[in-house]
């Protein structure tokens, strides 16, 4: 196991921190123009940062419809978002194994609303998009089975391990004498913080430390918590030599961190604000400068004659002026310096220009459709895909590196504090030591796949034109697999969907109808070829040989 001493811990800070400074000034134009209220890396007070440099507040708008709209189309409590599934298709169809899927899936539901999933999420999403990166770290609770805490850019480093995926997590935050005790102990805390504690001085802030990494020297014949794949050390800025607050681990990387997009080789990510911040900042010089203008030819600079001075002149609407007479034949009173209406028009028609870009940058379009209504109520899939098919085409990418960093990490960390709780229904046998696989369903995944979903309209539709001419192309097709299919790419629910089982027993029901319908039908032709056969066995056949006999 690595020595976990002060001096190491430092090297680690440091290191992380050298590589995160790349990303700073960046960082911070985007807080100071787009979002000031984030960030804890600036300001320690919220009090002391600048909210006076954003003039025009499109960029601020369009990242916090960008947020809505994540949150709607990708997690709406509201709605069904995700579903837990066997990849196993014919496994998944049995109806206890669905049965199952669809109760964990409903609790899983139930915790979510009952944490705080639903409140951190949106920040979230809001740091992705100016950002490019988030970070928050899942927690147990006996509660609530889980709870989320959540991280503003600036307070934390990350670093990437050799698939490029965060195995490493540096936190750098503040708690007062009184919270640092009660979280970790009386006797946990340096002497420094015990002395404070006893003469109450509660409020006093003490800066902690927080390193998730992996376990590099781990032992592996030993099975405690600080032998276990990551480490995880709380410390005290300068506490005790080599004195930590808390060490335990994790078998996997618990916090979930993020990213937008990335460039080859780097950790942290970049988001639509990296893109939209030069126009961001060209808004409010161009801003500024219409302002003055308005200024000026509402408030416009007077020249008035020398002889003047001292007089006093009113600017006040509808006030009037006495002016001396004069005998200079020059002289012209008060009169604007301007002789004629400034023309702000050009700069107006580039404003909108730049103000289009921002949020075409933050996709408002496509995300502003997602949050409001439409003419026939909220906008659905199959509208959004058809409006919005291209850029549903770029988020494609995107999406995918949410549903991996975020939205399965969350998944996956609910389901074991669940098993933790006892609040996981008896797994079927079939299931023991199976994987569960998660199907995403929200309003954004299903618009996804409706873009793909027409090849299979196309097909059905050709096909039955061409079963006009050739009925038997229908052969061809499997109907089953279509709506199945459809049904998935849709989204539906999976309870709509018979199972195999139930389909097979329906046909067969179906069939015997058909068989005794078919034998009902008959039965007046067999009842009368019946008595036909009866009325011929009765007659007297040897006479009719006779006179048949006897005619010839």
């Amino acid at each position: 196991m690595t020595e976990l001493t002060t001096r190491y811990l430092t090297k680690r800070k440091n290191e992380l921190k050298a590589t995160r400074s790349a990303w700073e000034p960046h960082w911070k134009d985007c807080q100071k123009f787009i979002l000031p209220i984030s960030a804890r890396f600036l300001e320690e007070k919220v009090s002391g940062r600048n909210f006076n440099a954003i003039i025009d507040n499109t960029g601020t708008v369009a990242s916090r419809v960008l947020a809505s709209g994540l949150m709607s189309g990708l997690t709406s409590p509201a709605r069904p978002w995700f579903k837990l599934v066997h990849p196993n298709s014919e496994l998944a169809a049995l109806k206890h194994i669905k049965a199952w899927s669809e109760e964990v899936t409903e609790r899983m539901r139930f915790v979510f609303r009952s944490s705080n999933l639903y409140q951190v999420l949106p920040s979230m999403y809001r740091e992705l998009g100016v950002y490019g990166t988030a970070a928050c770290l899942p927690i147990a609770d006996e509660q609530k089975v889980i709870r989320f805490r959540q991280f503003s850019v600036g307070e934390y480093y990350i670093g990437a391990g050799a698939k490029r995926t965060v195995d490493t997590l540096y936190r750098h935050y503040s708690r007062t004498v009184k919270q640092l005790v009660e979280e970790f102990g009386y006797n946990e805390v340096s002497n420094r913080t015990r002395r404070m504690y006893d003469k109450e001085n509660f409020e006093q802030t003490i800066m902690i430390n927080h390193l998730i990494e992996p376990n590099l020297g781990r032992n592996f014949a030993r099975n405690d918590n600080k032998n276990m794949a990551f480490i995880s050390v709380y410390w005290e800025d300068g506490g005790d030599q080599n004195k930590h607050l808390r060490q335990s681990g994790f078998e996997t990387f618990k916090p979930l961190v993020p990213r937008w997009d990335l460039m080859v080789g780097d950790d942290y990510g970049y988001g639509p604000a990296t893109e939209a911040l030069g126009d961001v900042k060209q808004l409010q010089h161009q801003q500024k400068f219409k302002g003055l203008a308005i200024e000026k030819k509402v408030n416009p600079p007077l020249t008035a004659d020398a002889a003047m001075r001292g007089d006093i002149i009113s600017n006040a609407p509808n006030s009037v002026t006495y002016l001396p007479a004069s005998n200079n034949p020059n002289a012209h009173g008060i009169k604007s310096q301007y002789e004629k209406n400034v023309d702000i028009s050009h700069l107006s028609l580039d404003i909108q220009e730049v103000q289009n870009r921002i949020d075409t940058a933050f996709y408002k379009d496509l995300f502003l459709m997602i949050t409001s209504d439409t003419s026939a109520g909220r906008a659905t899939a199959t509208e959004i895909a058809e409006k919005h098919q291209e850029k549903l085409l770029m988020l494609g990418p995107v999406l995918q590196r949410f549903n991996d960093e975020l939205l399965k990490p969350i998944i996956s960390r609910t389901f074991e504090e669940m098993i933790n709780n006892d609040f996981i229904p008896e797994v079927p046998e079939e299931l023991q030591g199976q994987e569960i696989t998660v199907e995403f369903i929200s309003l954004l995944a299903q618009a996804q796949e409706i873009v793909g979903i027409g090849g299979i309209e196309r097909l059905v539709g050709f096909a039955g034109n061409l079963a006009q001419f050739k009925p038997e192309v229908l052969d061809v097709l499997d109907g089953d697999a279509a709506v199945k299919e459809y049904s998935e790419m849709l989204g539906a629910p999976t309870s709509l969907i018979k199972t195999k089982e139930d389909v097979a027993a329906l046909r067969q029901g179906r069939a015997e109808q058909q068989q005794m319908q078919q034998m009902a039908e008959m039965a007046p032709a067999m009842a009368q070829g019946a008595q036909a056969a009866k009325t011929l066995t009765e007659t007297d056949t040897a006479g009719l040989v006779d006179k048949i006999n006897g005619g010839v």
